[in-house]
């Protein structure tokens, strides 16, 4: 399944901005970074163990394209590629929540996550000055674990540990997020434009997966980029 993923994600990347001028034309590329709000939820059995906070903030570093079906045409494709980290830990032996970065060195991953967004765009333009887009499509988040405390990288509950959290997110569907995206656009000279972006990301898998709540590990990103006309 990983490979599958992996395969799709980054076939759809690398063919989009190769295809015939006549189909697509790349028409900008931006970098941006942000934070992400994810949203952690409990159970009332989980509750009484003192779970870590919730929700909880990461930083993010991320950069998109803009592809064009035709010069001037409203809609396009915006695919993107943001990168996030936090620590986990292995929580109550059945789930994969985060955790503080300096907690017990055996039960503590760092999370480096790759968030591929693949939305269809539609923008438009209030004024000279400023304009906007909205975005949906599907989106990956694909996570790889380390050992939190590098010191303790060969402690055999760690890897046990570490081993549970890969399985967790990499089952089920956790890795697939519907998006949703507003962003509001200040052209300030010809060839650059700010851009000020708020970006939601759905659980679905919460649906079929009924761990917790359906908003568990739910994404809010809002994120502040430059966009460089190509």
């Amino acid at each position: 399944m990983k490979k599958t993923v992996f395969a799709l994600v980054v076939a759809v990347l690398i063919v989009l901005p190769v295809l015939p001028a006549q189909a697509l034309d790349l028409a900008a590329f931006s970098g941006r970074f942000g934070v992400g709000i994810i949203n952690i939820a409990y159970t009332d059995d989980e509750q009484v163990q003192v779970p870590p906070p919730s929700p909880v903030s990461v930083s993010t570093l991320g950069g998109s394209l803009t592809v064009t079906f035709a010069d001037g045409f409203f809609l396009g494709l915006e695919p993107a590629l943001d990168l996030l980290w936090t620590n986990y830990q292995w929580f109550d032996g059945r789930r994969a929540v985060p955790t503080e970065y300096e907690e017990s060195s055996d039960n503590n991953a760092f999370i480096l996550g790759f968030l591929i967004d693949l939305p269809l765009v539609a923008s438009f333009r209030i004024n000279e000055r400023f304009g906007g887009s909205f975005g949906l499509g599907p989106a990956f988040l694909l996570r790889a674990a380390f050992a939190g405390d590098p010191n303790a990288k060969d402690d055999p509950e760690l890897r046990d540990n570490i081993s549970s959290i890969l399985s967790y997110f990499w089952s089920e569907g956790r890795w697939f997020y519907p998006s949703a995206t507003l962003r509001m656009n200040v052209f300030l000279q010809e060839g650059f434009t700010f851009g000020l972006g708020v970006r939601g990301s759905m659980p679905v898998f919460n649906a079929w997966t009924k761990d917790v709540g359906f908003w568990d590990h739910g994404m809010v990103h809002i994120s502040l980029g430059m966009i460089i006309d190509r």
